[in-house]
């Protein structure tokens, strides 16, 4: 049985915005990265805070947080906002997390179909572009136990986290190709790039790399996805390998 024909054109309604607005909505944030607009249609009324992580993943409990590598600052999930406008968020947004909790749901992580791994890899791409931005519109601040320098306290957390490796014009055109990937629902080249894992972890895990990967690990559903963001493979074994590999370095 498919989805409701309703969330469907929510869907492709939300990607529709993105699209048509996504010269308007770069070029505002690149100008100002505390800019207030929806960053999803770029509208600048009735905007709410979208979480960076849907708020059933960490149970809406406030003392759960990730750290920032490059502070090692913790960052309340239920704090870790963007902007967004009240139809992109509560109506748009919404249905597309519906939708993911009903494949949860549903099926176990090997079971899923074409369909429903191209709706987990948008997904993780849509928190991977929201990651992104929250990066940049956060201030570096200080390192953890370490001391307050002024200077570098101004520079955005995105900017500090790659600037040694790339020019913040290349963090910049990260983003826009992380937005831009929002346009497209099917993901037929990226399929390999996704691995899926059952887990008996009674905890939630996050972590990632601006831009590059995110692993992110779901109890509530046995499930666990890896998601490389630019690299693609020849087959799953190969992304599996190199998953693990990563999973090993953090744990």
């Amino acid at each position: 049985m498919g989805e409701p024909i309703s969330m469907e054109m929510h869907f492709r309604e939300l990607r529709k915005k993105i699209r048509e607005s996504q010269r308007n909505v770069m070029d505002a944030f690149i100008a100002d990265h505390k800019i207030n607009i929806c960053f999803f249609c770029g509208a600048d009324k009735y905007l709410t805070r979208e979480h960076m992580m849907p708020q059933w993943v960490f149970e809406k409990k406030p003392e759960k947080f990730f750290s920032a590598t490059i502070n090692e600052m913790p960052q309340p999930y239920i704090k870790s906002t963007i902007p967004a406008c009240a139809r992109c968020n509560n109506v748009l947004l919404s249905s597309v997390e519906e939708t993911i909790i009903n494949i949860l749901q549903s099926k176990l992580p090997g079971d899923y179909d074409f369909s429903e791994r191209d709706m987990i890899i948008w997904w993780l791409e849509l928190i991977g572009f929201k990651l992104q931005v929250l990066d940049l519109r956060q201030k570096f601040i200080k390192a953890k136990n370490g001391p307050y320098v002024p200077f570098l306290a101004e520079i955005p957390l995105g900017i500090m986290r790659r600037g040694g490796e790339e020019s913040p014009y290349k963090i910049l055109l990260s983003v826009r190709a992380a937005r831009r990937r929002l346009f497209k629902k099917t993901k037929i080249q990226e399929e390999n790039s996704l691995v899926v894992f059952e887990t008996s972890n009674p905890d939630m895990h996050f972590f990632h790399k601006s831009g590059e990967f995110i692993f992110l690990e779901l109890p509530r559903f046995k499930s666990a996805f890896f998601y490389f963001f630019n690299k693609q493979f020849d087959t799953i074994d190969e992304a599996s390998k190199l998953a693990h590999e990563l999973i090993e370095k953090v744990y």
